[in-house]
């Protein structure tokens, strides 16, 4: 690859530019979470995931009814709710000390309601198990206990040195 600007080396030399075939990046993964709680503000993380951890977090992507109709985790099934359900979700990621990184709204991440546009990220400090998602409102969008929150997220392995 020849390099032509000294802005394009440097956006490679930091990786904030790399070679791939997918623009969202390198891998992804689907991470369901089913609702635990119907209570508002009721925090409910992840289980942790080395991998995501040690990744740079390039994309996040909520999949609602109309992507995805079922998801199964550890032998149940779950349904998936309409987009609306996702108005009172919120995304919080956060590092190491819990200290919060970003408050994503949700239903601002699925791709249907962006029209199929992706949500660019540059999360690279995420601590995956000490990220969760809360419902502001959960009986006012119809939230249950049989409901599930599916996110696809895409990744770039960070270069350990």
């Amino acid at each position: 690859m020849r390099i032509v600007s000294p802005l394009i080396k440097y956006l490679f030399d930091t990786n904030k530019a790399r070679n791939v075939g997918c623009i969202e990046g390198e891998y992804s993964k689907t991470i369901g979470l089913p609702v635990q709680s119907t209570q508002p503000f009721f925090e409910q993380y992840f289980k942790p995931d080395p991998q995501l951890t040690n990744s740079v977090i390039t994309s996040i992507e909520l999949l609602s009814g109309t992507n995805l109709t079922n998801y199964t985790v550890d032998g149940t099934d779950y349904t998936l709710s309409s987009a609306d359900t996702y108005k009172s979700t919120i995304l919080v990621l956060s590092d190491i000390n819990r200290e919060i990184i970003a408050e994503i709204p949700l239903r601002t991440v699925i791709r249907n309601i962006n029209k199929g546009k992706a949500t660019f990220t540059n999360f690279d400090k995420i601590v995956w198990d000490n990220c969760y998602v809360y419902y502001t409102d959960p009986s006012g969008v119809g939230i249950s206990t049989s409901d599930i929150t599916v996110l696809r997220v895409y990744y770039t392995p960070k270069v350990l040195k």
